[in-house]
């Protein structure tokens, strides 16, 4: 008996997409004023939406990041990216 290839990730390639979205989760979470108040979504690899809490409590609303690394996260309208900068990034790096 034959069995077809699976269309899903094998099991090794979920669990490292895991650890990494898992530690890109842990950087960008070290980048904020609170990181307990962090919200993830549309995650994939190192880049993903993060809604989290300013320093007047208020959340900012989801925008788009990269974290590759501990010295290397990047959000959306933040580090004195303009749009067409921070695009070009997303582009090179998430898609």
């Amino acid at each position: 008996m034959t069995s077809s290839p699976s269309k899903t990730s094998k099991p090794s390639e979920q669990v490292t997409l895991a650890n990494m979205q898992h530690l890109s989760e842990g950087y960008v979470k070290a980048h904020l004023k609170d990181p307990s108040s962090a919200q993830f979504k549309n995650q994939r690899g190192v880049c993903g939406e993060v809604n989290s809490k300013n320093g007047f409590g208020g959340y900012t609303g989801f925008k788009r990041y990269i974290g590759a690394s501990q010295s290397l996260v990047v959000v959306e309208g933040e580090h004195g990216l303009t749009d067409v900068e921070f695009a070009k990034l997303w582009e090179q790096a998430c898609n």
